[in-house]
């Protein structure tokens, strides 16, 4: 059973694993190679939440447009 359980975790990668050594001889790691800059990551999460919001709004807007649609057309029907 022990076996089992160590084949689900034989290929996971930590980001802090040593991959090699640079020049100078200092340990280079996975994260090192795969990091972005502070400002991508906040931009992305910035332009993920403004969308989202922009698709609520237009949900809202949507109803609001049909819901007053019906209601000038029932009006004019009478």
């Amino acid at each position: 059973m022990h076996l089992r359980s160590l084949k689900k975790t034989r290929k996971d990668v930590s980001l802090h694993d040593p991959i090699g050594t640079d020049k100078e001889g200092n340990e280079i790691e996975l994260i090192d190679i795969l990091g972005t800059e502070a400002d991508d990551v906040v931009d992305k999460v910035q332009l993920k939440i403004e969308k989202s919001k922009i698709y609520r709004n237009l949900d809202i807007l949507e109803l609001l447009v049909l819901f007053f649609c019906c209601k000038c057309n029932k009006v004019r029907v009478n």
